[in-house]
């Protein structure tokens, strides 16, 4: 019995040492079965490698606009991060493949920052991280035809009905980008759309479904660091706390066994 909790819990520790919460920065998402539940992580598509089996936090750059669309309206875009799911060959160890040929869809939910609840998240990116709902912004997330598949957020308090990002091949596999644009109406580009960074929620779903996810996206704004304090803002205080607190306990335990092992 000792010797089987002792092989578990040093599993524990590589899976921990291997998936901590790196930044997501460059990665696209990941999608994979655990333990019956979806689960999501990084993966690099140009380098074809599973960065991370354990990350809740995406971030990114809208990086194309503003647009002028006449009569103050103004847009930023961009297509990152992208959606990936491995094909059942292709998995890491402990994990499986979605489902095949299945729709894995999601919705924009709303999340609470502080004991308020809103869909889109807006900070100025000014001195201390201080999220607040967004207002006179949108975010909107899309793929063609635009008609009939978007999903838009404004930073009321609603759970928005998402659509199908794409099917899974027969094997599980899955790749595609979604259009995310913010969108504003103002003076000027900065009037509509006021740089700092905007954070939207999703829930992702092929049956089971995900944990919430979240993606903290600056515009007009070049500061490294403060991006960084946006996205460490999410994943130590908005992401649930079991998952955090599992974490730590892993940690601890890896720590007792290095410090016995001394």
């Amino acid at each position: 019995m000792r010797t089987s909790l002792f092989k578990s819990l040093m599993v524990l520790c590589a899976v921990a040492a291997a998936t901590t919460t790196a930044k997501a920065e460059h990665s696209d998402l990941l999608l994979l079965i655990q333990g019956g539940e979806l689960v999501t992580g990084t993966y690099d598509f140009d380098a074809g490698m599973v960065t991370s089996t354990d990350e809740r936090v995406y971030e990114g750059e809208f990086e194309f606009g503003p647009f002028d669309l006449g009569g103050g309206v103004y847009q930023y875009t961009v297509d990152e991060p992208g959606f990936n799911a491995l094909s059942s060959a292709n998995v890491p160890a402990g994990f499986s493949a979605l489902p095949g040929n299945s729709a894995v869809t999601f919705d924009i939910v709303s999340f609470d920052i502080d004991g308020t609840s809103a869909n889109l998240w807006y900070w100025d990116g000014v001195g201390a991280v201080d999220f607040a709902p967004a207002s006179g912004v949108t975010w909107t997330v899309s793929k063609n035809p635009l008609a009939t598949f978007n999903a838009t957020a404004n930073g009321s308090n609603t759970t928005v009905p998402g659509f199908v990002i794409n099917t899974t091949s027969a094997d599980g596999f899955l790749h595609q980008h979604l259009d995310f644009t913010l969108e504003g109406t103002g003076a000027s580009a900065e009037d509509a759309i006021p740089s700092g960074f905007y954070a939207l929620g999703m829930e992702l779903s092929v049956n089971p479904t995900s944990e919430p996810v979240f993606f903290v996206h600056g515009v007009g704004i070049e500061n490294e660091p403060q991006h960084e304090a946006a996205v460490d803002f999410f994943a130590e205080s908005v992401v649930p706390e079991p998952a955090s607190l599992a974490l730590l306990l892993v940690g601890g335990l890896c720590a007792m066994r290095r410090n016995r092992g001394a």
